[in-house]
């Protein structure tokens, strides 16, 4: 496979990659601040679980949604970047 191609089809699985790795951690992040915030006053543990699990998730939704295209072409960045420059794995020129 020539180089250009290879480049480029290890590319756009690189961007795939950070992609989801930035949703997960930004909405994991928004989730787990949101959760821990959301412990309702003299609940017990079951209480306070279900309404952090709910809040958590409803963070981690809203920062896909918010910041979604930023992280996009953040992971676009990193990908270009990492394979016109051979960084990443398979865009090392052999």
């Amino acid at each position: 496979m020539p180089l250009a191609l290879r480049r480029l089809v290890f590319g756009l699985f690189w961007f795939g990659v950070f992609w989801v790795a930035l949703i997960v951690i930004g909405g994991g992040i928004a989730g787990a601040m949101a959760g821990a915030k959301s412990a309702p006053p003299g609940g017990n543990f079951e209480q306070g679980y279900e309404s952090g699990q709910r809040a958590g998730s409803a963070a981690g939704i809203q920062f896909r949604q918010r910041h979604g295209t930023w992280v996009c072409a953040g992971a676009a960045v990193l990908a270009a970047a990492g394979s016109v420059t051979g960084v990443l794995p398979g865009t090392r020129r052999r």
